[in-house]
């Protein structure tokens, strides 16, 4: 028995494009979401929904991760009249993104706890091809030649 050469296992995904990842929890979870919905990783095909992204949420997260950032935003809240109240519904409009899209993550793991059954992690793999993820098409029947 041998195994299949590299040719004959072919990649799932050979043309997509790779897009940057924002810097932010809700994007990144929508990328592995769409990840997992695709039709080689889904679990007893349950489907999970995405959250829904927010602009002011997505540029608000970095700058208040940020220590410094965090300090300059409640000095400017506390001091600064007029803008103190442009900040504070920026601040409630991302809180009410936070909660919303924290509602979609507790419904999808109701659904699913562990969406990763279906994906198999190799650090090795990843480092060799430059990329975080990669799609496989593997056909275990077929695997080994006889």
């Amino acid at each position: 028995m041998a195994l299949l050469s590299d040719s004959e296992i072919g990649l799932i995904n050979p043309n997509e494009n790779k897009m940057p990842l924002k810097n932010n929890p809700i994007s990144k979870y929508n990328y592995v979401i769409l990840n997992y919905n695709s039709d080689y990783c889904l679990v007893d095909d349950i489907k999970l929904k995405l959250m829904k992204e927010s602009f002011i949420y997505s540029k608000l997260f970095p700058f208040l991760k940020n220590p410094a950032g965090t300090i300059l935003f409640l000095l400017i809240l506390l001091v600064v009249p007029i803008v103190n109240i442009f900040l504070y519904l920026f601040l409630m409009m991302s809180l009410y993104s936070y909660f919303t899209a924290l509602d979609v993550f507790r419904t999808n793991l109701q659904k699913n706890p562990d969406p990763f059954r279906n994906m198999i992690f190799s650090a090795e793999i990843c480092e060799s091809i430059k990329n975080i993820n990669w799609g496989f098409d593997i056909v275990v029947s077929g695997f080994f030649k006889q």
